[in-house]
């Protein structure tokens, strides 16, 4: 028992820290929360999946979820955090009343539209015995729902906990330490914590790490190709952006090879000359996919984009969609309308630019001769300049309008990320690992909870 719980103490450990942020976040106070439960009832009480024959142009659900959001205030709290939950007083006591014992019609209208059902279905099938269970207590089914969405965080916690350890052939103290680091990171907990099928794809994302950080020094036998089609298909059947698995995986291929003199590129800048082709050449296949896929028209794409300006377009690429995606990656609560103390923002900035910069001169130290390391960098690049291409796409499309992809979509790149972080912090600085994983792994815990604290809170119920 003792040596199980030295093994685990990290996933008791963050077990606990989610259960604070699934306690502390009110009902539908999560973004789209309120969608993917409408999803998950859906199935739930019709026996059935969505389809296209049902996509009308009206939107209506049920009277269970209407009458819920009107209950909570829901249209005055999210985007608005001068409004909050008033639990103490009266009408609240009522309000949980009815929430608790209602009446409401829970079958889903037949004629409705709701963008929550444009989602793959597996995360709501799996969810749709506990809302049954819970039948007719939202507050319930709610709570338990999230319940299990920590389950599968914990399950990814673990998965990160194996690929930090086989990555860099270390103990379970430190990879656990790496975890904690991670899993902590407090956009992540609350996301995780939440209702949302972002919460089985990150869990997926883990897993195909984990893949080829496994046979990166290996053969690839039949296991391989079994495990990776087990989780490309669990991928297409939980959310669109599993394509980036498909994406990743010839780039894997093809590092891999050069990795083991399969082909012959001695030369140091054929080798870059390779790497830089292929980027490009990935990237020409992309934008080909997204814009026939997002516009479609060459000629009007053209004339928009003389209309609009090209330094206008970039400022909205560079500065306004990052300046987004950078708060909502580090801590924008709430319905991304929860900010914390401005100058926090810089210190991410700082620790940032930090990182990006040891990652560069690690490469340039070992000659682009870790060619992991490079596929990790890939993997980042490829799932940002795609967000871009669809940003830019809609930006000209809707004539100066778009809004950017939110840090979270970043997510499934977190495992990328912090293996670059740790690679390049250990090598350039000769310190004591596991006093700076201790130390590492307290103040994120501290961030976390000074987080939750003093913004998430008071957002809510003060």
């Amino acid at each position: 028992m003792k040596n199980f719980l030295n093994r685990n103490f990290y996933l008791i450990l963050i077990f606990l820290g989610a259960l604070t942020w699934f306690v502390s976040i009110p009902i539908f106070m999560a973004p789209d929360e309120q969608a993917h439960f409408y999803h998950i009832q859906y199935i739930a009480e019709r026996k059935s999946l969505p389809d296209e024959t049902h996509l009308l142009p009206k939107v209506m659900t049920s009277e269970y979820v209407e009458k819920t959001l009107e209950v909570i205030n829901f249209s005055q709290i999210i985007h608005n955090s001068s409004n909050h939950f008033e639990f103490s007083s009266d009408k609240y006591g009522k309000s949980e009343f009815l929430l608790r014992n209602n009446v409401w019609q829970a079958k889903t209208k037949k004629n409705f539209t709701y963008y929550g059902l444009d989602y793959n279905d597996l995360y709501y099938l799996l969810n749709a015995p506990i809302y049954l269970y819970f039948k007719n207590d939202i507050l319930a089914q709610t709570y338990a729902i999230r319940f299990f969405s920590i389950l599968l965080f914990l399950i990814t916690g673990y998965i990160c906990q194996r690929c930090f350890k086989k990555y860099f052939r270390l103990d379970n103290a430190r990879s656990s330490l790496m975890t904690i680091i991670l899993c902590f990171f407090p956009m992540f907990m609350f996301i995780e914590t939440s209702i949302n099928n972002d919460v089985l794809m990150n869990l997926l994302f883990a897993l195909f790490f984990f893949l080829l950080i496994s046979y990166w020094n290996k053969v690839l036998d039949k296991n391989f190709f079994i495990y990776l089609l087990l989780i490309l298909s669990a991928g297409y059947l939980t959310k669109s952006n599993f394509v980036f698995l498909i994406i990743y995986f010839p780039i894997f291929l093809f590092l891999k090879a050069l990795k083991e003199k399969s082909l012959e590129l001695k030369s140091f800048t054929k080798k870059i000359w390779i790497l830089i082709c292929s980027f490009f050449l990935l990237s020409f296949l992309l934008f080909s996919y997204i814009f026939n896929l997002y516009l479609g028209n060459l000629s009007l794409f053209m004339q928009k984009i003389d209309g609009l300006g090209i330094l206008n377009i970039l400022k909205l690429a560079f500065i306004e969609r990052y300046s987004l995606i950078f708060k909502s990656f580090f801590a924008k609560f709430g319905w991304m309308d929860t900010l914390i103390y401005e100058p926090f923002y810089f210190i991410f900035l700082g620790i940032s630019i930090f990182f990006v910069a040891i990652a560069l001169l690690y490469l340039y130290k070992v000659k682009f001769r870790d060619y992991f390391f490079i596929f990790l960098i890939l993997s980042i690049l490829i799932l940002d300049f795609s967000y871009a291409l669809i940003f830019l796409i809609g930006v000209i499309k809707e004539n100066n309008y778009a809004v950017a992809n939110q840090g979270r979509y970043y997510f499934t790149v977190l495992i990328p990320i912090f293996l670059m972080f740790f690679k390049a912090l250990f090598t350039f600085f000769k310190l004591d690992q596991k006093k700076i994983l201790i130390l590492g792994s307290l103040i994120m815990i501290f961030i976390n909870f000074i987080s939750l604290i003093l913004y998430v809170i008071p957002r809510f119920y003060i």
